[in-house]
């Protein structure tokens, strides 16, 4: 902190000032029906939660667990990829279950074949590591290939919205610009009024953008 002041001419007041990025009216009251919704549910499960405790013998308990657990034991594994040569940092499943996505810390994005796991397409742009990646509800089914079937946020301060043409290696994009510091993540969701794009970058401002 010392050195900040000193170096930096930062004050100790400007280190404690408090930053608030305003959201819009909209978004406040898209959060309080998030919150109202998720404590409904929270109450609903604590109450189950109780319940059950009361009502059900430890022992009995136990026995449905380990039940749950032995389940498990029938999974295995049918395929295995390398998705990045640093890090896969997320992946999503199209809306009908037919393709894979991943995004890296290489900054290259992979689409993959269900259940072969075969690549099917490159996602090649971004200029550093991909932090998050979608696919459009609709993607591969009633939208174009041209898009926006894909959508994927980066550390290169970008979101891009690609193409989904099989038969191309790497696939065209729009690049969309104007967040000041990395994007965490992005979500692609169709509206009644229009397809959206919604961003969300490191400062936690959130950025619709219609189609």
């Amino acid at each position: 902190d010392v050195y900040k002041r000193q170096v930096h001419g930062v004050s100790k007041e400007d280190e404690n000032q408090y930053f608030l990025y305003e959201g819009s009216e909209e978004l406040k009251q898209a959060r309080l029906s998030i919150t109202e919704y998720s404590l409904k549910k929270a109450a609903i499960r604590v109450e189950q939660s109780k319940l059950r405790r009361m009502t059900v013998d430890p022992l009995d308990e136990e026995d449905i667990i380990d039940s749950e657990v032995n389940k498990a034991k029938d999974f295995e594994m049918s395929m295995c990829q390398f998705g990045d040569p640093s890090c896969v940092s997320r992946g999503c499943f199209s809306s009908d279950n037919k393709f894979y996505a991943t995004s890296g810390w290489s900054g290259e994005c992979r689409v993959w074949a269900v259940p072969s796991c075969n690549q099917v397409m490159s996602l090649v742009g971004h200029l550093n590591k991909v932090i998050d990646i979608c696919f459009h509800p609709e993607a591969g089914v009633n939208l174009p290939k041209e898009g926006p079937n894909i959508a994927t946020a980066s550390t290169d301060n970008t979101v891009r919205l690609w193409s989904f043409d099989p038969s191309l290696a790497r696939q065209r994009h729009t690049v969309l610009q104007g967040h000041f510091d990395r994007v965490n993540s992005c979500l692609l969701y169709t509206s009644d009024a229009a397809d959206d794009l919604l961003c969300v970058d490191l400062g936690g401002r959130r950025i619709i953008k219609k189609k």
